[in-house]
């Protein structure tokens, strides 16, 4: 299995994050639940293209947050499905324990499957504000 997304998946078990990104040497986590430390990290133009994420919950923003982080390997404790077929159709691998219709409340509802990242990544911006 890949080295990043096993320290990724054991810091997230251990500390009790919300999220951990690795690369097996390196890591980013946060605390906060939900899409902002995602964006706040896709923002400041770190590259994190040899990262794994390992996350409690992965929804619809998580995921195209991920893609255009160029992330490539993904696990969560659950992600909806929107976030499956987003991250499966970035050739992402991924694994989950549980698969629900949707996590993110109110934004899965606003973001759709089949929008062109760029539309989604505005979306989400906006929403963070």
């Amino acid at each position: 299995m890949n080295q990043g997304l096993e320290k990724a998946k054991e810091l997230l078990r251990l500390h009790g994050f919300q999220y951990v990104l690795s690369d097996g040497i390196a890591f980013h986590s946060s605390n906060k639940a939900g899409y902002s430390s995602l964006l706040t990290l896709y923002s400041s133009g770190i590259d994190l293209r040899d990262f794994s994420l390992a996350a409690r919950q992965i929804g619809l923003a998580d995921a195209y947050l991920a893609v255009a982080l160029g992330i490539k390997v993904v696990y969560a404790s659950t992600i909806s499905s929107g976030a499956l077929s987003v991250l499966s159709k970035a050739k992402a691998e991924v694994k989950y324990d549980e698969l629900k219709e949707a996590v993110d409340g109110a934004l899965e509802d606003v973001l759709k499957e089949g929008l062109y990242p760029g539309q989604a990544l505005l979306i989400i911006k906006n929403a963070g504000k």
